[in-house]
């Protein structure tokens, strides 16, 4: 695989206000948080020109006089690029945890969480030429990272 054509990561720095509610005589609580920030995606602008790294992935074997032979897994090549047209966007993190205590200091919950980039578009990725296997195509795609999220964690708080 391709490392800089893989996963695409951000960071982000997020201040929350919210509001925490515990349901009386249970150990559940909800909490409801609003964060609102900024994020930043730290790549490098990238450009290709009849790429055939893919074809790095070989396929290994033997013929049939037992001599090794070894063919690209993919015949695949391509042009184009991968620009970051945002390298700040805000972000809107609202979310919702169901809790439930296990002791004082610890808890298990559930968290359904939104992030809404006020961005239009950060991150495009436009390959004009991509031959597979003597086809050609082409391929474009914009991101601007918003997400949805379900998360199940754990929670220990040092006091």
């Amino acid at each position: 695989m391709r490392y800089d054509l893989g996963e695409i990561h951000h960071f982000s720095v997020l201040p929350y206000i919210g509001y925490d509610f515990d349901l009386p005589n249970t150990r559940f609580s909800v909490q409801a948080n609003l964060g609102f920030g900024v994020s930043f995606l730290p790549i490098d602008n990238r450009y290709y020109v009849n790429d055939q790294t893919f074809q790095i992935r070989r396929l290994v074997g033997k013929d049939a006089n037992g001599n090794p032979t070894s063919r690209p897994l993919y015949d695949l090549t391509f042009s184009g690029s991968q620009e970051a047209r945002n390298r700040f966007f805000a972000l809107i993190k609202p979310n919702v945890q169901l809790s439930y205590s296990l002791n004082e200091k610890s808890a298990l919950f559930l968290r359904a969480a939104l992030g809404i980039s006020l961005s239009k578009s950060v991150l495009e990725r436009d390959f004009p030429e991509v031959v597979f296997e003597d086809k050609n195509y082409s391929v474009f795609h914009t991101t601007n990272f918003s997400f949805s999220a379900l998360e199940l964690g754990y929670r220990y708080t040092l006091k």
